[in-house]
């Protein structure tokens, strides 16, 4: 597999099959809870803590953009109904006839599907000193990626913090 640095407490590697996503950091804060449910997990950003990776699935996008283009994902890990998910945010998928919007006080955004993903592998573990670990096994082929050698691709990775009842977020 390819393995990327840790780039704050993140680390990501692939092989032909398997996304592999582990964070690793000491944050008292961030407990891993999330007010989302099976009913509302589209809002889970805004409802508790998240890890989040932001992935070009495609290469060859002007990396300048304003705009999400066609291939551009998000994958949000969270608490959905008090189990670890993950959910597949589709920026740009043609032929959409009824996208999601979302709107905050400075910028509003649209997504073409969002799904909640089965059959992925989460592990959340967290101490009583503060320390924080994140593994999580996506298939390739549920994220409709099929990376090849040499391909150049984008991404970031991140968290979102909330307080401790996971329903603010403070971060």
């Amino acid at each position: 597999s390819d393995l990327i640095k840790s780039i704050d407490g993140f680390k990501l590697a692939y092989n032909n099959k398997n996304l592999y996503i582990h964070y690793q950091g000491r944050d008292k804060m961030a407990t891993f809870k999330n007010a989302a449910t099976i009913s509302n997990f589209e809002e889970a950003f805004t409802k508790g803590d998240v890890i989040d990776l932001k992935l070009q699935r495609k290469s060859g996008l002007d990396p300048n953009r304003d705009n999400a283009g066609e291939g551009d994902i998000r994958l949000s890990f969270a608490m959905v109904d008090q189990k670890p998910k993950a959910i597949l945010y589709e920026y740009v998928v043609p032929g959409t006839k009824t996208p999601h919007s979302f709107a905050a006080p400075h910028h509003s955004l649209t997504v073409d599907k969002i799904t909640l993903l089965n059959g992925i592998r989460i592990q959340v573990d967290r101490k009583e000193n503060g320390d924080f670990t994140f593994n999580a096994v996506v298939p390739l082929a549920t994220l409709g990626f099929n990376p090849k050698p040499g391909m150049k691709i984008a991404g970031d990775v991140g968290k979102v913090l909330s307080d401790q009842t996971g329903t603010t977020r403070i971060d």
